[in-house]
C-alpha cells in the first residue's frame, strides 16, 4: 500500500486550544475574556490600517493575498475582449485605479441618487425599499433567504429588523455609547458633506433622530438569541396586518420575492413599529436617511476621502472582538 503523504504544514501558527496565550492571573469568573486571551492580547499588536485583529482577520489577510495573486496572475495573461480571463483584468484594474475613482467622483452614483431624490410619495419610499433590498443597502427592514429552520427540505425567505448604522439598538440607547453617539452624528454630517449635500449637520441630526427611533423598534439582543421567539411564518395578508402603514405587496414584489406563500417574520412587534415610522417619518428625512446609507454602502469603492471617513467611522464603533478560545498563532 503507499505510503500517505504527511499533512501539510498549517500556513499560520499551530491550531488548536493555545495555552500560552491566557492570562491565569485573571479570575475567570470576573474577565474571562482576559483569563482565555490576556497574554496573546498583551503581546499582539494591531495593524495600524486595522480597526480590529485576531486569528481570523490574520486568515482573511493570508485569504485575500492568495486571491490577489490568483487574480493577478490570470489578468496579467490578457485575454480576447469578452473572455472571462480579460473581464477579470479589466475588472481588477479599474477597481485599483484610485486616480480614475477620485476623478470620477460620484458620478456612478448619479442615478442611485436621482432614484432617492424621486422618493415623493410614500408609495415611491417603498418601493425603493424593495430595490435597494437587492443591493444590500441598510434600510429598516432586512431581507434574507436561508433554510427553514423548522421545515428542512425548503427554504424560507426571513424578514427582520435593521436600519442602523451603529452596531445595535444598545448604541443609541445606553449612557455608556454618548461618545461613539457623538461621534457618528459628526460621521453622517461628514458623508452628506462630502457627497455636496448642504446643511450638513441639520440633515445629519434628523438622520440620527431617526435612527433613533428605529433602535427604540429593535428587539435585544437576549431577545434575537431566542430561535423560537424569533421564528413567526405568516403569509402577505397577515404580514399586511401585522405591520400596516407599508404596502407589502409593493414591497416584496420590487425585492423579488412578492410570489411567496410564506413568510418567517423574526421580530413582529419591532415590524408594527417600524412600519409606523415609514407611514409618519417626513419624506425629505427619509430621503437623507436613504442617501447617507448608499453613501456608506459604497464607500469602499468612492473617492478617497469618503474611503477615509469611513474608515474612521469603523475604528471607532467596530464591536469588540469575541472571546477566542481556538486560536491561531
Amino acid at each position: 500500500a503507499p505510503i500517505p503523504a504527511p499533512a501539510p504544514k498549517p500556513a499560520i501558527g499551530a491550531f488548536g486550544f493555545d495555552v500560552s496565550g491566557m492570562d491565569t492571573s485573571a479570575r475567570p469568573g470576573d474577565d474571562f475574556y482576559r483569563y482565555a486571551n490576556g497574554a496573546w492580547a498583551a503581546r499582539t499588536q494591531i495593524p495600524v490600517d486595522r480597526a480590529r485583529y485576531g486569528a481570523f482577520d490574520a486568515l482573511r489577510e493570508k485569504a485575500e493575498r492568495d486571491v490577489r495573486a490568483i487574480i493577478e496572475e490570470v489578468a496579467a495573461q490578457g485575454g480576447e475582449p469578452g473572455t472571462n480571463a480579460r473581464k477579470v483584468g479589466d475588472f481588477y484594474r479599474s477597481f485599483m485605479d484610485e486616480a480614475a475613482i477620485n476623478a470620477r467622483g460620484l458620478t456612478p452614483l448619479g442615478p442611485d441618487l436621482a432614484e432617492i431624490d424621486a422618493v415623493t410619495t410614500r408609495a415611491g419610499l417603498v418601493r425603493y425599499f424593495g430595490h435597494a433590498m437587492l443591493d444590500d443597502i441598510r434600510l429598516p427592514f432586512g431581507l434574507f433567504v436561508d433554510q427553514d429552520m423548522k421545515q428542512p427540505d425548503r427554504y424560507a425567505v426571513y424578514l427582520t429588523q435593521s436600519g442602523l448604522g451603529m452596531p445595535d439598538r444598545d448604541y443609541y440607547l445606553e449612557a455608556s455609547f454618548a461618545d461613539a453617539r457623538k461621534a457618528y452624528v459628526a460621521h453622517i454630517a461628514a458623508m452628506l458633506a462630502l457627497a455636496g449635500f448642504d446643511q450638513a449637520d441639520a440633515r445629519a441630526a434628523r438622520v440620527f433622530d431617526l435612527e433613533t427611533r428605529i433602535a427604540r423598534a429593535h428587539w435585544s439582543k437576549v431577545e434575537n438569541r431566542d430561535d423560537e421567539k424569533t421564528y413567526n411564518p405568516m403569509t402577505l395578508a397577515a404580514l399586511q396586518r401585522l405591520a400596516r402603514g407599508v404596502d407589502w405587496p409593493a414591497l416584496l414584489d420590487a425585492a423579488e420575492v412578492g410570489h411567496q406563500d410564506r413568510y418567517v417574520v423574526r421580530q413582529p412587534s419591532a415590524f408594527a413599529s417600524l412600519a409606523r415610522l415609514v407611514a409618519t417619518t417626513p419624506l425629505a428625512v427619509w430621503r437623507d436617511y436613504l442617501r447617507f446609507h448608499l453613501l456608506s454602502s459604497a464607500a469602499d469603492v468612492l473617492p478617497a476621502p469618503f474611503v477615509t471617513e469611513d474608515f474612521a467611522d469603523l475604528a471607532i464603533h467596530s464591536d469588540v472582538p469575541t472571546t477566542v478560545l481556538m486560536r491561531t498563532v
